[in-house]
């Protein structure tokens, strides 16, 4: 309904707003074109594929720049190359981040991992173990439990603001969660 913005090519990155599902869809109310920017942050992330490389130290990873000289890396780093998929951990100064930690991740660790929802939640079923947030049913019954942080399920109350990490349910009508963190106002 939103339509794609004019001059849309490929290898751009583009930022999507969505709204709740419908019928296992989520709809688009906005699309934009983005700059991938770190700006200057004490604790930066991205997560994303090599979208170029020189070395295993100097690299990019969805247009930003990342300086991994003195990163430690959780997995061998002989592997990174372009269109591998990293999570990126450090600072970040004029635009480049400053790794600390460099993680080689797979495409289903991506996907686990793969729904990113903030905001406060509308209403809670704790028989169901399911919550709501920006109009998804949020799901945090698993075997094992999902990683808490800054709380624990009982302290999920409408109002509370949270971050939560997951991935869609095979029928794609609720996020299971895989990290919940309770954010303070």
């Amino acid at each position: 309904a939103v339509g794609v913005p004019a001059g849309l090519a490929n290898d751009q990155f583009v930022r999507l707003s969505l709204t709740a599902q419908i019928d296992g869809r989520w709809p688009v109310t906005a699309i934009s074109v983005i700059s991938p920017s770190a700006g200057d942050r004490d604790e930066a992330e991205v997560e994303g594929l090599i979208t170029a490389f020189t070395s295993a130290t100097q690299f990019a990873v969805n247009g930003i720049r990342v300086d991994a000289s003195q990163a430690t890396f959780m997995d061998p780093s002989s592997g990174l190359r372009e269109g591998v998929r990293v999570k990126v951990r450090g600072l970040s100064r004029a635009g480049v981040l400053a790794a600390t930690t460099v993680d080689i991740r797979s495409d289903d660790d991506g996907f686990i991992e793969g729904v990113d929802l903030r905001g406060a939640i509308a209403s809670v079923n704790a028989a169901a173990q399911t919550f709501t947030l920006l109009g998804s049913v949020v799901f945090h019954g698993t075997q094992p439990a999902p990683q808490f942080e800054g709380g624990e399920a009982r302290d999920l109350l409408t109002g509370r603001l949270v971050r939560v990490r997951g991935n869609l349910s095979p029928d794609r009508t609720r996020v299971i969660a895989t990290r919940i963190e309770f954010v303070s106002n």
